[in-house]
């Protein structure tokens, strides 16, 4: 299979799946999807930039047990990215 075999599959894969949705809002859909994206990536860039490692994002995401530590975790993060995240 070449590129443009693939390229064609995939389209009409993803024709397929958006089946009777309007083009128009279909692309809602997807640029919804982009900009959660851009967020996410936007804020793991920021967690980066203030030391945070893999590990303590995802001890972000399961420590669900220790809510004190995982909000100060999150105000931590409010405090330092906020105000990097759309300059």
């Amino acid at each position: 299979m070449n590129k443009q075999q693939l390229a064609n599959k995939i389209w009409a894969s993803a024709n397929k799946m958006r089946s009777k949705i309007d083009a128009n809002e279909y692309k809602d859909y997807i640029l919804g999807l982009v900009f959660y994206k851009f967020l996410s990536d936007n804020e793991v860039n920021c967690l980066r930039s203030i030391g945070w490692n893999d590990d303590d994002m995802t001890a972000l995401v399961e420590d669900y047990d220790l809510e004190t530590q995982r909000l100060d975790k999150l105000k931590q993060i409010k405090s330092a990215c906020l105000d990097k995240m759309f300059v």
